[in-house]
């Protein structure tokens, strides 16, 4: 099984995550050791055999990565594996979902998920309405939008994708400028809600996303902090077939065991013991 760490993130799930996802906040107790409470948390998954994938924002990734690398040392395991994401908190919440939706089908091996999760962040498109853009670091605003913020009745949409961008929006009456999600009923749509006001959004999920799942979960505060405002409703929209993204995760590297640990992987770099692996040979298919 593939275990999903998380720390601070929402959950992108309309009801109960199942139990591979481990939504982990370090210890409140000041004289709590945070190593030996992480190790506590990861070492019954890892004696059980399971992979951990932990999933982390590259922004706040430290202390955590940190501790990670400790305990991933003090376990002598290897199957304690660290991705750190540029996607904000909802898409990163997208991402887990997905990754656990996919080990649960048992097509691909918690090792070869692993090894794919990188491509498959690259299907999430992730988007938000803004009250300002004053504090926003990426997409980065042109300063004209930046002196916008100051103004009544200010309102902005950001959109990261393969063009990443900041526009101003007009109003409830106007969508926010997505790419287009065709066929919708291909898509699921995530909307973090609780923030800020959600009906600035709801054209947005008519006019694009008619026909998607959309989910609605509540935001938390490492939102605000991402986007760098109080007043944001952040959306996530990634593709919901599992066949089309098991395919995003094989690549085109043929699934193959690890020259140095042996476990399966579909990547030139195995994640889990960081070894490089052998071309393939173009003629023969053999490895050189």
């Amino acid at each position: 099984m593939l275990r999903l760490l998380t720390t601070r993130l929402p959950l992108a799930f309309d009801g109960t995550p199942p139990a591979a996802v481990l939504a982990y906040d370090p210890p409140s107790d000041t004289d709590a050791d945070p190593y030996a409470h992480l190790a506590d948390t990861v070492r019954p998954c890892l004696e059980a055999g399971d992979v951990v994938l932990a999933v982390l924002d590259e922004r706040t990734a430290e202390p955590m990565h940190a501790r990670l690398l400790a305990v991933r040392s003090a376990l002598e395991t290897t199957r304690l594996v660290i991705h750190t994401t540029s996607l904000p908190p909802l898409g990163a919440a997208m991402l887990v979902r997905a990754l656990a939706e996919l080990d649960a089908t048992g097509a691909l091996s918690p090792t070869v998920l692993a090894s794919g999760v990188a491509r498959l962040e690259r299907t999430v498109v992730s988007a938000a309405w803004l009250k300002s853009v004053a504090k926003l670091q990426h997409p980065a605003p042109p300063l004209k939008l930046h002196a916008r913020s100051y103004l009544p009745k200010a309102g902005f949409a950001a959109v990261i994708d393969d063009q990443p961008r900041v526009v101003r929006h007009r109003g409830a009456g106007h969508a926010l400028p997505l790419p287009d999600l065709t066929p919708a009923e291909d898509w699921r749509v995530v909307v973090g809600t609780g923030l800020g006001d959600l009906g600035m959004v709801e054209h947005t999920l008519a006019s694009k996303a008619g026909g998607a799942e959309i989910v609605r979960v509540p935001s938390r505060r490492s939102s605000a902090t991402w986007w760098g405002t109080e007043r944001v409703v952040e959306i996530a929209c990634m593709p919901r077939s599992l066949a089309s993204l098991t395919h995003v995760v094989l690549g085109d590297r043929p699934v193959a065991g690890c020259a140095w640990c042996s476990d399966d992987v579909a990547t030139a770099v195995c994640p889990l013991c960081r070894a490089a692996q052998p071309v393939a040979s173009p003629t023969s298919g053999a490895a050189s």
